[in-house]
């Protein structure tokens, strides 16, 4: 689209992200079955989005496995506490259509067969986001940034806005 990461950067400043402009981000789409992953190393910085713009049940023990492959596998940090005070560098967004969708209890839920070390539930707050109202206020974002004569990337911003109010 040509406009560099001005959009990534609006999005990491709507969850609040610390420093969204320093270091390098890798973003990875429907990779390990995450369907976003964003990643930096310095500093470090984790954000999974688990999509259910489809409306689509959450999966067994879904996020609970994302944490422990995203976030968990790399930090080795279980605390509650932890995860509370550094919401600015770990996050996961379920980005639901709109509030009818909610996190099924059982996602959340750590598999029965895993080690009994491991905290029974992702020990991290859910950050829920919904299409209607915060991937909007990102798009109205996004076109603010966009020179006036760039038609055609304002008009694509405008037909996704379009969609994720009809989900």
């Amino acid at each position: 689209h040509g406009q560099g990461n001005k959009f990534l950067i609006n999005f990491l400043n709507l969850l609040k992200i610390e420093n969204p402009n320093k270091g390098m981000w890798n973003i990875t789409a429907e990779q390990g079955k995450i369907d976003i992953l964003l990643h930096r190393s310095n500093p470090e910085t984790i954000i999974v989005v688990e999509n259910k713009s489809n409306w689509a049940n959450d999966q067994p023990n879904q996020l609970y496995r994302y944490w422990y492959y995203a976030i968990f596998s790399r930090i080795k940090e279980i605390e509650k506490d932890f995860y509370s005070k550094n919401k600015d560098k770990y996050q996961i967004i379920y980005l639901a259509p709109n509030s009818n969708k909610e996190i099924s209890e059982q996602s959340i839920s750590k598999p029965e067969d895993w080690s009994s070390n491991l905290p029974d539930k992702i020990p991290m707050e859910i950050e829920t986001q919904y299409f209607n109202d915060f991937i909007q206020e990102w798009l109205e974002d996004c076109k603010k940034q966009l020179s006036e004569t760039n038609h055609r990337i304002r008009e694509y911003i405008t037909q996704y806005q379009v969609l994720c109010n009809n989900l």
